[in-house]
Protein backbone atom coordinates (compact mmCIF):
# COMPACT_ATOMS: atom_id res chain seq x y z
CA UNK A 1 0.00 0.00 0.00
CA UNK A 2 3.07 2.51 0.95
CA UNK A 3 4.51 1.73 -2.40
CA UNK A 4 1.75 2.57 -4.27
CA UNK A 5 1.39 6.02 -2.67
CA UNK A 6 5.00 6.64 -3.04
CA UNK A 7 4.36 5.60 -6.72
CA UNK A 8 1.78 7.93 -7.50
CA UNK A 9 3.83 10.67 -5.71
CA UNK A 10 6.49 10.43 -7.40
CA UNK A 11 4.84 10.17 -11.05
CA UNK A 12 2.78 13.47 -10.47
CA UNK A 13 6.08 14.92 -8.94
CA UNK A 14 7.90 13.84 -12.52
CA UNK A 15 4.77 14.89 -14.68
CA UNK A 16 5.22 18.44 -13.35
CA UNK A 17 8.92 18.68 -13.78
CA UNK A 18 8.67 17.53 -17.48
CA UNK A 19 5.78 20.29 -18.18
CA UNK A 20 8.33 22.83 -16.56
CA UNK A 21 5.75 23.76 -13.96
CA UNK A 22 7.80 22.92 -11.05
CA UNK A 23 8.96 25.70 -8.24
CA UNK A 24 11.49 24.44 -5.47
CA UNK A 25 11.66 25.83 -2.12
CA UNK A 26 13.36 25.50 0.82
CA UNK A 27 13.11 26.22 4.97
CA UNK A 28 14.12 25.98 8.36
CA UNK A 29 11.25 25.88 11.32
CA UNK A 30 11.50 25.58 15.49
CA UNK A 31 9.32 26.28 18.26
CA UNK A 32 9.93 26.38 21.80
CA UNK A 33 7.27 23.62 23.71
CA UNK A 34 6.99 22.27 27.35
CA UNK A 35 6.52 18.51 27.17
CA UNK A 36 5.70 15.54 29.94
CA UNK A 37 5.83 11.62 29.46
CA UNK A 38 3.14 9.99 30.76
CA UNK A 39 4.50 7.07 33.07
CA UNK A 40 1.76 4.93 34.92
CA UNK A 41 4.28 3.58 37.29
CA UNK A 42 6.24 6.59 37.96
CA UNK A 43 2.92 8.93 37.98
CA UNK A 44 0.72 6.87 40.67
CA UNK A 45 4.00 6.19 43.05
CA UNK A 46 3.88 8.45 45.78
CA UNK A 47 7.89 8.36 45.79
CA UNK A 48 8.18 10.58 42.35
CA UNK A 49 6.77 14.23 41.63
CA UNK A 50 7.09 14.80 38.05
CA UNK A 51 7.89 18.41 37.12
CA UNK A 52 7.57 20.15 33.73
CA UNK A 53 10.36 19.71 30.85
CA UNK A 54 11.12 22.89 28.53
CA UNK A 55 12.86 22.47 25.74
CA UNK A 56 13.72 24.39 22.58
CA UNK A 57 12.68 21.97 19.92
CA UNK A 58 11.85 20.47 16.99
CA UNK A 59 14.47 22.02 14.67
CA UNK A 60 13.49 20.69 11.19
CA UNK A 61 14.62 21.57 7.26
CA UNK A 62 11.57 21.98 4.75
CA UNK A 63 12.12 21.00 1.20
CA UNK A 64 9.18 21.60 -1.21
CA UNK A 65 8.01 21.25 -4.63
CA UNK A 66 5.25 23.54 -6.09
CA UNK A 67 3.08 22.12 -8.70
CA UNK A 68 0.83 25.58 -9.34
CA UNK A 69 -0.19 27.64 -7.16
CA UNK A 70 -1.68 26.83 -3.93
CA UNK A 71 -0.88 22.99 -4.32
CA UNK A 72 2.78 21.16 -3.36
CA UNK A 73 4.78 18.46 -2.18
CA UNK A 74 6.57 19.02 1.20
CA UNK A 75 9.28 16.69 2.74
CA UNK A 76 10.58 17.75 6.34
CA UNK A 77 13.29 16.65 8.53
CA UNK A 78 12.77 17.45 12.05
CA UNK A 79 14.66 16.55 15.25
CA UNK A 80 12.38 16.89 17.83
CA UNK A 81 13.14 16.42 21.78
CA UNK A 82 10.71 14.65 24.82
CA UNK A 83 11.28 14.41 28.64
CA UNK A 84 10.17 14.60 31.84
CA UNK A 85 11.93 14.65 34.97
CA UNK A 86 10.50 12.98 38.37
CA UNK A 87 11.61 13.99 41.56
CA UNK A 88 12.90 11.10 43.97
CA UNK A 89 10.69 11.75 47.35
CA UNK A 90 11.75 9.71 50.49
CA UNK A 91 9.72 8.81 53.41
CA UNK A 92 10.40 12.16 54.91
CA UNK A 93 8.87 13.95 51.91
CA UNK A 94 12.42 15.11 50.99
CA UNK A 95 13.74 15.31 47.52
CA UNK A 96 16.79 12.92 47.42
CA UNK A 97 17.33 12.84 43.78
CA UNK A 98 15.72 13.06 40.28
CA UNK A 99 14.93 10.65 37.58
CA UNK A 100 14.80 12.08 33.82
CA UNK A 101 13.29 10.42 30.81
CA UNK A 102 14.79 12.04 27.79
CA UNK A 103 13.38 11.02 24.52
CA UNK A 104 14.43 12.44 21.01
CA UNK A 105 12.55 11.56 17.02
CA UNK A 106 13.65 11.92 13.98
CA UNK A 107 10.04 12.85 12.43
CA UNK A 108 10.03 12.60 8.66
CA UNK A 109 6.49 13.97 6.84
CA UNK A 110 5.88 13.78 3.68
CA UNK A 111 3.01 16.45 2.97
CA UNK A 112 0.69 17.54 0.50
CA UNK A 113 0.24 20.97 1.22
CA UNK A 114 -3.04 22.97 -0.35
CA UNK A 115 -2.92 26.55 0.03
CA UNK A 116 -6.29 28.86 -0.16
CA UNK A 117 -5.69 32.00 -2.26
CA UNK A 118 -1.93 31.81 -2.15
CA UNK A 119 -1.66 35.97 -3.25
CA UNK A 120 -4.07 37.17 -0.65
CA UNK A 121 -2.67 38.38 3.26
CA UNK A 122 -4.13 36.17 5.11
CA UNK A 123 -4.53 32.65 3.28
CA UNK A 124 -5.90 29.38 4.23
CA UNK A 125 -3.19 26.48 4.78
CA UNK A 126 -3.85 22.82 4.99
CA UNK A 127 -1.35 19.80 5.07
CA UNK A 128 -2.40 16.33 4.63
CA UNK A 129 0.35 13.11 4.55
CA UNK A 130 2.10 10.43 6.18
CA UNK A 131 5.22 10.69 8.95
CA UNK A 132 7.85 8.11 10.09
CA UNK A 133 9.37 8.67 13.52
CA UNK A 134 12.84 7.11 14.61
CA UNK A 135 13.63 6.86 18.04
CA UNK A 136 17.28 7.73 18.75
Amino acid sequence: MTKKILAVIALVFCSAISYGQIKLHIGANTAGHASFVLDKGLNEDPRYNSQMTYTFSPIGLTFGADFKSGFSLQLESILSKYGQVYEVINVAKQVVGERKIDLTYINLPLLLRFVGNPNAKARFNFMLGPQLSLLT
